[in-house]
């Protein structure tokens, strides 16, 4: 069966890891209407890092799909960045961020990557995690991550869902 749907705007814009934009709940309700209306799924981009209150009204006025997924890569970053802080393994986290350019898009100007390691891979470790250069430099030299990456990201669901 194949699914017809339609972005959703109400507000919401992310920079780095920030939720930037003005959630407007009328606007919401409104685009959902016209999507219903139409026989269309309604989907909202951006849904990163806002309160799980927030996204489940959001549900409740009739919103079919949220995209936070950013969010749960960020969950799988700091997971890392957790075992690895204050480690060689850490620079070299760095370095395969910092040279995919993925943390580009995400920023100002006024971004400085090199005072701001941390910060450039939250903002796009997710995109280079399946990279062999990380798994080689990284990943293989932590064994149990995989299992600490699901209980965090269990803690969000269990928030989301509660």
């Amino acid at each position: 069966m194949l699914f017809r749907s339609i972005v959703i705007q109400s507000g919401t814009s992310l920079l780095g890891n920030t939720q930037t934009g003005e959630y407007d709940k009328g606007r919401l309700i409104s685009m959902v209407e016209v999507a219903k209306h139409h026989g269309l799924l309604s989907k909202e981009h951006n849904g990163d890092y806002i309160q799980s209150s927030v996204i489940k009204q959001k549900f409740s006025f009739g919103l079919d799909a949220i995209n936070i997924a950013p969010e749960f890569g960020l969950i799988e970053t700091n997971t890392y960045l957790n075992e690895i802080r204050n480690t060689d393994m850490f620079d070299k986290f760095w370095k395969i961020c910092f040279e995919s350019d993925r943390w580009k898009k995400w920023v100002d100007e006024k971004f400085n990557p090199y005072e701001q390691k941390e910060e450039l891979i939250k903002i796009c470790g997710h995109y280079v995690l399946s990279t062999d250069e990380f798994y080689n430099d990284v990943k293989i030299n932590l064994p149990n991550i995989d299992n600490l990456i699901i209980k965090n990201i269990k803690i969000k669901l269990n928030d989301l869902y509660e």
